[in-house]
């Protein structure tokens, strides 16, 4: 099982990505200061859960996807 973030951080990353996403990177720390300078966040720890999600979501949105390679087929 894998870790589950709770609505809340989620929504506030994805609100964080559509305004300010020409700032949000694939870096951590970057993120995190990011975070902490557009945010009102109430402990660190839900600012560094929001600063790891968006982290998240710019690395998988820029992953290409890997294309099929064709598969081979066997001769009688």
């Amino acid at each position: 099982m894998g870790k589950i973030r709770p609505r809340y951080i989620k929504r506030a990353a994805e609100e964080l990505i559509s305004r300010y996403g020409d700032k949000a990177s694939k870096d951590f720390e970057a993120n995190k200061e990011l975070v902490n300078a557009v945010a009102r966040v109430p402990s660190k720890r839900i600012r560094n859960k929001i600063a790891g999600y968006v982290t998240h979501i710019i690395r998988a949105q820029s992953e290409e996807p890997e294309e099929e390679t064709p598969k081979l087929e066997v001769g009688e």
